[in-house]
């Protein structure tokens, strides 16, 4: 197949973004006693109110304040073409500040243990400066990795809900549940029922949308997990431990 004749990759437009109140009413609306939508979130808020108790954040516990935990952790971050646009800048503009980062520092080193001044006087030593710089060269190429990964340029609605639905099945909120809770969620947040399709019955029989969580997932944690390990070794710290930050599907 030509490059012309491949099918262009599925876009995801997002739905203009409800604010909390809007987001709270709708699920409100459609949360019914007894169901397992019901369940499942009352289940992931009672141990959200356990961890910040823990942690002694006894008003992050409180009721309305984990549905907006909810809210936040669901919604899609990106509110609008022009708010994609200003992040998509960052990633640009880190593209082109890393080779002047790096052709820097080269020239730095290049001078050997000093840099001279015009006049000929003795030279300063930029260590401080090329650590700055090596340190600088470093962040910006593990910032890339996350910043311009392709599977996330065109997240659909499960991309938004990851962090939910790990927290769920931590939970032992029965899968089933679990996706009929984060349909819910979704819906309230206005994304249409053709993408809801992937959290429903059928769905859930076939392993779509655990295959794509394992998917997707793998990809994150990988990265995850290779970033924290280029981290250790530039800082000289104890090897990582992937244990800490996987998630292992059933």
């Amino acid at each position: 197949m030509s490059a012309s004749s491949k099918p262009a990759k599925k876009q995801h437009p997002l739905p203009q973004r409800a604010d909390f109140k809007t987001w709270k009413d709708s699920l409100d609306q459609s949360l019914k006693s007894g169901s397992p939508e019901r369940q499942a979130l009352d289940r992931w808020l009672e141990a959200q109110a356990e961890f910040y108790r823990s942690l002694g954040e006894t008003e992050r516990a409180h009721r309305d304040s984990l549905f907006e935990v909810a809210y936040l952790m669901t919604r899609p971050q990106l509110g609008s073409d022009a708010e994609k646009r200003k992040h998509q800048f960052v990633a640009t503009k880190l593209k082109e500040l890393l080779p002047v980062v790096e052709s820097t520092l080269g020239t730095i080193k290049a001078c050997g243990s000093g840099v001279l001044p015009e006049d000929g006087t003795p030279a300063i030593h930029l260590s401080d400066l090329s650590g700055s710089l090596e340190d600088s060269a470093f962040y910006i190429q593990e910032a890339l990795k996350f910043l311009a990964r392709p599977y996330g340029r065109s997240a659909d609605v499960l991309g938004h809900c990851l962090v939910l639905l790990l927290q769920l099945k931590e939970d032992q909120v029965p899968e089933r549940n679990a996706l009929a809770l984060t349909r819910l969620l979704m819906r309230a947040h206005g994304f249409p029922n053709d993408e809801l399709d992937v959290f429903s019955l059928k769905t859930h029989e076939t392993g779509t949308a655990r295959k794509r969580r394992r998917d997707i997932l793998g990809k994150y944690f990988h990265m995850i997990e290779s970033n924290l390990d280029s981290r250790r070794i530039h800082k000289k710290e104890p090897p990582f431990n992937p244990a800490l930050y996987k998630q292992k599907e059933d």
